[in-house]
C-alpha cells in the first residue's frame, strides 16, 4: 500500500497545480449556492477591496456593458472598479481559491478591474 493511504506528508514541490477545464460551468455551479442578488454584494465588495488595496482614491461603478449592446443588442450588467487589477495567473489562482474554499468564502464571484 502506498504511504498516501497512511496519511504520510507529501512535499509541496510534489503537488501538481489544479486547473479547471470549464470555468463557466464552475462559476454557474458555485452561483447555485448564492442568493439571487449575492453577486451584487460580492462584486461591489471585491471592487471596494481592490480600490483600498491600490491605496489611492478610486471608484466602483455599476453600468450597462455597452460594448455587448453594441455587438449584439443585449443588455449586460457591468461592475467596473479603478482598483488594483489581477494578472492572468493571479486570476487563475483566484478561481482555484474559490474552488478550494468550496464556495464558502466571501470572494465567490469574479470581478473585472479597469486599469
Amino acid at each position: 500500500m502506498s504511504n498516501a493511504h497512511h496519511g504520510a506528508h507529501v512535499p509541496a514541490r510534489a503537488t501538481l497545480p489544479m486547473s479547471v477545464a470549464n470555468m463557466t460551468f464552475l462559476v454557474n455551479k458555485l452561483g447555485e449556492d448564492c442568493a439571487p442578488l449575492q453577486f451584487v454584494r460580492e462584486l461591489t465588495q471585491n471592487g471596494i477591496e481592490a480600490v483600498v488595496q491600490q491605496g489611492s482614491p478610486g471608484e466602483v461603478v455599476w453600468d450597462v456593458a455597452w460594448h455587448h449592446f453594441d455587438l449584439d443588442g443585449t443588455y449586460k450588467l457591468a461592475c467596473i472598479d479603478t482598483g488594483a487589477g489581477m494578472t492572468g495567473p493571479e486570476m487563475g489562482n483566484y478561481h482555484l481559491d474559490v474552488v478550494g474554499s468550496n464556495g464558502r468564502g466571501s470572494r465567490r464571484c469574479q470581478r473585472r478591474s479597469a486599469r
